[in-house]
């Protein structure tokens, strides 16, 4: 199992020990598309341990970007 998106989300795309700092940039909206994969058949997650670490990812999100409008795209 590679390490989940919302141990990655703080961190700068490029580099895993650089920081992003949610400060310096205040997108107007932001696309969110997990879950694609997640349910293969290499490994299936519990269900609602997935739903309730979505919730939290994405209120994490809206907590950084206060003023974006948050898009899910839900494919499971």
């Amino acid at each position: 199992m590679t390490t989940p998106m919302p141990a990655k989300y703080c961190y700068i795309a490029s580099e895993n020990e650089v920081r992003w700092d949610f400060k310096v940039w205040n997108p107007q909206v932001v696309v969110i598309n997990l879950g694609t994969n997640d349910f293969s058949e290499d490994f299936i997650p519990d269900r609602n341990e997935f739903v309730n670490a979505y919730i939290n990812f994405i209120r994490r999100i809206q907590g950084n970007y206060i003023d974006a409008k948050i898009k899910e795209l839900m494919n499971w």
